[in-house]
């Protein structure tokens, strides 16, 4: 993660896309258990369909998270990463995983969810919270959710360059 993202469309033959700067204002935190998650059982546990309620939930969601960067409203980010079609399941995967979203939460995140298919959790925060990371730490060990690490990552907008 740390790079910034763009929003692409494939159809088959063509990538149409739209770079997406986000501010540097901006860091990601990668809250990293001591256990795998196979993505076979992540996938496994997702539903084989999903409500047109849930489909348009996360996709007002996606939107809201893309305007959010956009414009530096990440007060709407927490709102924008909730997700109805694999965080309710995969979290049940991932011990502890609701402690460490109110963790980070705790510690000033904009925003918490599962990255990818897990076990990591990404937090967005500000780049001005810089005691996040060691917070974080303490606050998991303290609670007993031990062996878990957290690494910040700034942002990249300009990515890989060939010169």
């Amino acid at each position: 993660m740390g790079k910034a993202g763009g929003i692409h469309k494939f159809d088959g033959r063509r990538v149409e896309w739209v770079k997406q700067e986000v501010y540097t204002k901006l860091k990601f935190a990668a809250i990293i258990p001591d256990f795998g998650l196979k993505t076979e059982d992540a996938r496994a546990c997702l539903p084989t369909e999903v409500s047109h309620k849930d489909a348009v939930f996360n996709l007002s969601r996606a939107a809201l998270f893309s305007a959010s960067l956009l414009t530096g409203k990440y007060e709407n980010l927490r709102t924008a990463v909730n997700d109805r079609l694999h965080q309710p399941f995969r979290s049940k995967l991932i011990p502890n995983c609701d402690e460490v979203f109110d963790i980070a939460y705790t510690h000033g995140a904009y925003a918490a969810y599962i990255s990818g298919a897990g076990p990591t959790v990404m937090a967005i925060v500000d780049d001005k919270n810089e005691y996040f990371a060691g917070r974080v730490k303490f606050s998991l060990d303290n609670a007993g959710i031990t062996g878990w690490n957290v690494h910040e990552f700034g942002i990249d907008n300009d990515g890989t360059a060939i010169l």
